[in-house]
């Protein structure tokens, strides 16, 4: 695909909630300074047919990036299809057995101790979130807590037994976590650690519960799957369609996020290329060209440092599906993004990431090593101010908290004008980005198309 064709993709999503305003050349200027210390591409897909996909046209290589399992790393408790592993749920967790497990495993699946690339961490079914309301879907899960807490306070039950399970995972897991992260840190303290999904937006509102992990980890992986299938804005979405900017909102959402709870640390947006299979009609199938266009476009918009694909190639049906993305989708549309933002990267080949190349955990000095990040986002001038874009970001974040008649306030930054600038101001901001700039006094407001309207 062309840089021209691009561009109209990233221009036509202008709704949406991070798209390049008006031209390429502003997407240069835009996202200069997070895109100037090499935006990385980075490949985590397992399985036993996936060496033989061919990485060469693009610039990822195998060994740049570590992705461990919970049923293959240490000594995760989990339930998971009716099996109680290691315990079954945090409380139980027999620690020191755990983390000797863990080094163990770190010794066997990174030899290199120089090892200075990404490792990500996979837990769902033991926990992964230490919010109670969030893991009522594992039901085996959530029995066991409460055995447990009755076990030790016979005298609780109903609500007061419910509280008291919730307390005890929600600390069990934390604790877990986090010393499961201190323990890699110690091992290969070059590698950038963290675990997947771990900065959902959702997650703002009970940010409490996350610190104590927030602060250990030195990487964030947000999860930015496609569930549903997107159509251009001019297009009428089928039953289980949806327009492109609600996917591209819901990536600001956990992208910005992440960005904010990182502070100097790397985001790496973890991606699929297949949609998520809650969709019934579209499930496991390739991403179309804009949710493909969108993964890869807007975490770099919004300060990311790169993007990861994951998946798990294990049949011959699925390795023909990769083979043949990979080389007419993936490979052109990296080339293409890397042409608006890093010219001098687009040509470059990854000649050392053969099909047979096997990821060994070897640290690796190519163009995708992990930049430097900010906590701040582009400097202001590094978007117009007569359209919503980063100068708005910019002076949001600086006055994020304050009121009318503080010291930090900005009128810039009060964009619904209720004289005090919150993470909805951002929010509109992002969900009208390129959009001309209301007449003074006016208050913005979420846009029509393609948007429920509702305050988030």
């Amino acid at each position: 695909m062309s840089t021209s064709t691009l561009g109209r993709f990233v221009t036509a999503g202008m709704c949406g909630v991070i798209a390049l305003v008006a031209a390429p050349a502003h997407a240069r200027q835009g996202s200069q300074s997070a895109m100037q210390s090499s935006f990385g591409f980075y490949w985590a897909v397992t399985g036993p047919r996936e060496p033989e996909i061919d990485l060469s046209s693009t610039p990822m290589k195998r060994s740049d990036y570590v992705m461990l399992y919970e049923h293959d790393f240490g000594l995760f408790p989990r339930v998971y299809n009716d099996r109680y592993e290691n315990g079954s749920i945090p409380q139980r967790v027999n620690m020191p057995a755990h983390l000797a497990k863990v080094r163990q495993d770190i010794a066997r699946k990174i030899p290199d101790p120089n090892f200075s690339g990404f490792v990500s961490i996979d837990c769902e079914y033991g926990g992964g979130w230490p919010w109670w309301e969030k893991m009522q879907w594992n039901t085996g899960l959530v029995a066991e807590c409460i055995r447990y807490t009755k076990e030790r306070h016979p005298s609780l039950s109903g609500a007061a037994l419910q509280a008291k399970a919730a307390e005890e995972y929600e600390e069990g897991l934390r604790q877990l976590l986090v010393a499961t992260i201190n323990a890699c840190k110690a091992e290969r303290p070059k590698a950038k650690w963290g675990y997947n999904g771990t900065t959902h937006h959702d997650q703002r509102v009970v940010r409490e519960k996350f610190q104590p992990i927030y602060d250990a980890v030195t990487a964030f992986f947000p999860v930015i799957y496609a569930n549903a299938y997107s159509v251009a804005d001019d297009k009428s979405p089928g039953k289980d369609q949806a327009q492109i900017n609600k996917y591209k909102y819901r990536i600001g959402l956990h992208m910005a996020y992440a960005r904010e709870i990182a502070g100097n640390r790397p985001v790496i947006g973890l991606i699929w290329i297949r949609y998520h299979n809650v969709n019934p009609t579209y499930g496991f199938q390739p991403v179309n060209n804009l949710d493909l266009d969108a993964m890869l476009i807007d975490p770099a918009i919004l300060g990311a440092n790169g993007v990861v694909f994951w998946d798990y190639v294990g049949d011959t049906q699925t390795y023909n599906v990769y083979r043949n993305y990979v080389a007419t989708k993936v490979a052109p549309r990296i080339q293409a993004v890397l042409a608006m933002f890093e010219p001098q990267r687009a040509t470059t080949s990854n000649n050392s990431s053969s099909s047979g190349q096997q990821s060994t955990g070897q640290s690796s000095s190519n163009s995708s090593n992990p930049p430097s990040s900010s906590s701040e986002p582009p400097p202001s001038e590094s978007a117009p101010a007569n359209v919503y874009g980063q100068a708005h970001v910019d002076a949001i974040n600086a006055a994020m908290g304050s009121r009318k008649g503080r010291p930090k306030f900005d009128p810039m930054a009060d964009v619904d004008l209720n004289n005090k600038v919150q993470r909805r101001d951002r929010d509109l901001v992002l969900a009208n980005w390129g959009e001309p700039v209301v007449p003074p006094g006016t208050k913005l407001e979420f846009p029509k198309k393609g948007k429920s309207g509702k305050k988030k």
